[in-house]
């Protein structure tokens, strides 16, 4: 029965359908290879074809490949999203080593140059010292004293200068067996003897804490000039002479204040004259 029809196996389309269904798969092959032929031999035929073809097919192909494009592309962002954390987490760690290796590397670099200051400072020295680490390093209202990590086994007395490769620090005021107390020269105690350089006018230097120190006893007819050096003079056997100390500034009102050649606050290495 085709179409309605009832075709007998006598009849030649009966027959020639017969034999197709019994040999559907040969006849498929006898026809793809005469279409073959076909398409070889008309070779523009062939590509329109095969364009209809792929035009026909092309919107259900993108209907089927966008959902699963969007999947893939899903799938490969949270892949980069992880691995880029993981990046990251890896190169918060390699800058944090980074950042303490160039900190080190900072740090021996300042206490080389301090070093080397110190030595090439004491080259101008006659005198014996010994150079040594500050412990603590305290400033305040009422004292500005350091501790060193050397005391009496290292021949340290008190009295003894201390000076660093920009001039002079202070003077240790007591001793231990293994470290020893400074007076820093901005201390409200200390007094120290001094000269201008280019006056050769003579005072005494006093501390304020917190405050540039000041000359003391300066004479009325003095010949200090404003921005000449202060270097001490040795007057009393205090501290060793011509140790630098500061500038002279006059202020306004008169008083003559001594800028500093040493920040205290920020000394790590100091010398200490043997005495």
């Amino acid at each position: 029965m085709f179409g309605g029809f009832h075709l007998s196996g006598s009849h030649p389309v009966g027959k020639l359908f017969l034999f197709i269904y019994r040999n559907s798969l040969v006849c498929l092959i006898v026809i793809s290879f005469l279409m073959l032929l076909f398409f070889k031999s008309h070779e523009k035929l062939n590509e329109r074809f095969v364009g209809h073809i792929v035009s026909v097919n092309l919107p259900i192909a993108k209907a089927f490949s966008n959902p699963l494009n969007i999947f893939y592309i899903s799938v490969g962002f949270f892949q980069d999203l992880r691995n880029l954390e993981k990046d990251n987490t890896r190169l918060k760690f390699i800058n944090s080593q980074l950042h303490n290796m160039l900190l080190e590397s900072r740090i021996y670099e300042y206490e080389n140059k301090e070093l080397r200051r110190l030595l090439k400072y004491s080259s101008k020295l006659p005198l014996k010292y010994i150079t040594t680490r500050i412990l603590i390093n305290s400033h305040g209202p009422y004292v500005s004293h350091a501790i060193v990590d050397v005391g009496s086994d290292h021949n340290i007395a008190k009295g003894s200068a201390v000076i660093s490769s920009n001039g002079l620090v202070g003077r240790v005021v007591s001793v231990s067996s293994d470290n020893a107390r400074v007076m820093l020269f901005d201390d409200v105690n200390s007094k120290i003897p001094v000269y201008g350089l280019q006056s050769s006018e003579k005072a005494i230097l006093v501390g304020r804490n917190n405050f540039n120190p000041y000359l003391k006893y300066v004479s009325k007819k003095s010949k200090f000039k404003d921005g000449e050096l202060i270097f001490t003079s040795g007057d009393g056997l205090v501290y060793p002479v011509d140790i630098p100390i500061g500038v002279l500034s006059i202020n306004d009102d008169g008083r003559y204040v001594v800028k500093p050649f040493v920040n205290l606050r920020g000394l790590k290495y100091v010398q200490i004259v043997i005495l």
